[in-house]
């Protein structure tokens, strides 16, 4: 069975003719007299590829059909000699064609197989990013693993910090996107340390100034290693500015308060919680409460305060969740 198409026309002749002749060329097609019929036929149609209606159908009835079905394609069938006051109506309603009576068949199939090849592309456009889209979730995740395998006593930080920061955004009202570039530029947030040296990553006492000059490289390296890749791009300011101050002292370019990406911020306050909770080659990991009463005296200086606060509320949560489980 072919492509989907819905027809919608008052006139019950007119109705069956099109519907009896759409069919003999191959297509799926379904019918109703109104506007309000149209969308009850619609309930039941799996993936509708191609909408022919009045002009005059109402907008809000174009809008639910394209929520419904955001791919589908519209053509609009402009009464004779009103063309010229329709076309204009009907493109500003987001209608994809127009066809004016009395129309060809020909004609009328020939624009349903242009707008269906333009709907294959788009399919297989979306086909396309998905996989490519998986391919990046397959590279975060190499790469997080590959860091971590250098440094037994950060495995599973660069992942835990992107639960903690989504944990932040989760009260921010960010865009799908944005949280998902938040969670993988969050977990690649410290992937130039790769280019750390080893005994440096490893060292069981606190750093010298020439040690620590040293792995303040790694938001340096962070970018240029994310930078040539085009699906990494809008993680970069996060890697390479998640360890600035909103005082101004942090690194690498000492930018203060909002000069600093938003996504930044948060990174820098879930990362600075769970490098305080963790185990580390100096020290035993703290526990969560008095890292959060250290955190909040340097709120406002170091980290975001709002952050802060919020991470505070949510750890503390789901602390007493567990405990009361």
């Amino acid at each position: 069975m072919g492509e989907n198409i819905l027809v919608i026309e008052r006139e019950p002749v007119v109705r069956s003719t099109v519907v009896r002749l759409l069919a003999r060329e191959g297509f799926a097609v379904h019918a109703a007299a109104d506007a309000a019929e149209a969308l009850l036929v619609c309930r039941g149609v799996r993936d509708l590829a191609v909408v022919i209606g009045d002009a005059q159908m109402t907008a809000p009835t174009y809008h639910q059909l394209k929520t419904a079905y955001p791919h589908v394609r519209t053509v609009a069938i402009l009464p004779e000699g009103e063309a010229d006051q329709t076309v204009g109506e009907a493109r500003r309603m987001g209608l994809d064609d127009c066809l004016v009576r009395p129309f060809d068949m020909d004609e009328l199939v020939a624009t349903i197989g242009r707008l269906l090849l333009t709907l294959k592309a788009e399919r297989e456009r979306g086909v396309l990013l998905e996989r490519l889209r998986k391919n990046v979730v397959k590279m975060v995740d190499s790469l997080a693993q590959a860091l971590e395998a250098r440094d037994p006593y950060t495995h599973g930080h660069s992942l835990r910090v992107a639960e903690l920061s989504l944990m932040i955004a989760s009260e921010l009202g960010l865009t799908d996107f944005q949280l998902a570039v938040l969670e993988h530029g969050a977990a690649l947030h410290d992937i130039g340390k790769i280019a750390v040296r080893q005994e440096v990553l490893h060292k069981p006492s606190h750093l010298t100034e020439e040690e620590f000059e040293h792995i303040k490289i790694h938001p340096v390296v962070g970018r240029e290693i994310l930078e040539p890749i085009e699906d990494f791009r809008d993680m970069l300011d996060l890697v390479y500015y998640h360890h600035e101050r909103i005082d101004g002292k942090g690194y690498p370019e000492g930018l203060k308060g909002e000069q600093i990406p938003v996504m930044a911020q948060i990174v820098a306050v879930a990362d600075t919680y769970d490098a305080m909770t963790s185990d580390r080659p100096y020290r035993r990991g703290m526990p969560s409460e008095r890292a959060l009463l250290i955190m909040k005296e340097v709120a406002g200086t170091q980290l975001n305060a709002a952050f802060v606060d919020i991470l505070a509320r949510k750890v503390r949560a789901q602390e007493a969740a567990q405990t009361a489980g």
